[in-house]
């Protein structure tokens, strides 16, 4: 089989080769040299690309064979994916690393499936960044705009070179580039985890600009339920209530789902929420412990899912669920077992529904 390690931890010629395979074994079975003269540029990133005297003359002898002891084996690398980012500095009166609107960029990333969810964290080289990738950037982390960006030497005002060096911290992105109608830094081109040629001089810093508003609206709500036969999550007529917002003042964000608590909700309101929904009424509602025969509570702790509407209240006259008075994520005083079903009339829209999308913040689930 094929050498795929992560590391070398050693390498040499004699003695050590002749401890793998004798001499007399190589000479008995007529073992030619076929490669000489390997060399490899530091920026390169497969053995396959340097270059080498390959079943060319050679004037190698046996005693000159090539030895190597290989890191642990990476066959079954996880895919990582970004789980979070952050501006850190140290503070010159504490020597502690604070977070903010500006300083070196850390991103850090999980094992997609992996349950103990380790980080890795580390840099961002500033190879091909832009302005317009700056703003970007900033987006993501939540404010408005880059006020400025850089490498040298405002990288080190920040975090010295010297934490740098004692926390390992690598350069995992490198080549950002982003087109000008890009309005994601999700969706710009980018070496992750590939290898890199930078140097800590070349980490990137950013200082973002106010934090954002948000301005959440509400998209779309669905009933969704666990069937309990193939184990796949559904939308129907009952279900739990979830709830898909939107940030009306940066579309590049992506939709926020989650759950509604049953405090100060009523019968008026459950038949609101059904004729929202496409229904005529509500044959039934509640929260525990009919909640957890749609959706367990260790299904929505695994997904993550926030409670999003609580203290939804609606007049007697009210004739829309979109004007009833509610808390939106604005905080909640509420446990999962308070999460809100609804089990609506049986009669739906015309239309047929729609796929959909669930981006809890621990697993995204498609639904059609």
């Amino acid at each position: 089989s094929g050498i795929n390690a992560e590391y070398g931890e050693a390498w040499g010629s004699k003695p050590e080769n002749f401890k793998y395979i004798p001499e007399s074994i190589l000479e008995k079975h007529k073992v030619q040299i076929l490669v000489d003269e390997v060399s490899c540029d530091n920026d390169t990133y497969s053995i396959t690309d340097c270059e080498a005297k390959v079943l060319e003359e050679h004037d190698c002898s046996l005693s000159e064979n090539l030895w190597l002891k290989c890191g642990p084996d990476n066959s079954s690398d996880p895919d990582w994916q970004i789980v979070d980012a952050g501006l850190y500095r140290m503070d010159n009166e504490t020597r502690s690393i604070v977070q903010g609107s500006e300083g070196l960029l850390v991103v850090h990333f999980a094992a997609a499936g992996k349950a103990d969810r380790d980080w890795v964290s580390g840099t961002v080289c500033d190879d091909s960044f832009t302005s317009h990738a700056a703003d970007l950037a900033c987006r993501y982390l939540g404010y408005s705009h880059a006020e400025a960006w850089g490498s040298s030497p405002e990288n080190y005002w920040y975090l010295p070179e010297s934490f740098i060096e004692e926390y390992d911290l690598k350069t995992l992105i490198d080549e950002v580039s982003c087109d000008n109608d890009t309005t994601n830094i999700m969706n710009c081109s980018a070496k992750v985890m590939e290898g890199h040629d930078c140097s800590t001089s070349e980490n990137l810093w950013l200082k973002c600009g106010k934090e954002a508003e948000s301005d959440w609206v509400l998209r779309s709500a669905d009933l969704v339920r666990i069937n309990n036969r193939t184990g796949e999550v559904e939308t129907g007529s009952e279900g739990l209530v979830v709830v898909h917002f939107y940030d009306k003042s940066n579309r590049t964000k992506e939709s926020l789902s989650g759950t509604v608590c049953d405090d100060s909700f009523n019968s008026h309101a459950a038949n609101l929420s059904c004729q929202y929904l496409g229904y005529k009424y509500a044959e039934g509602w509640g929260s525990e412990p009919v909640n957890s025969y749609y959706i367990p509570s260790h299904i929505l702790e695994k997904w993550d899912a926030p409670i999003l509407v609580d203290d939804l209240q609606c007049d007697s006259w009210t004739t829309n669920i979109l004007e009833c008075e509610a808390r939106v994520l604005q905080g909640h005083d509420c446990g999962r077992e308070e999460n809100l079903w609804l089990k609506c009339s049986s009669e739906e829209k015309e239309d047929e529904e729609q796929g959909l999308e669930l981006n809890f913040g621990g697993a995204t689930l498609s639904l059609n």
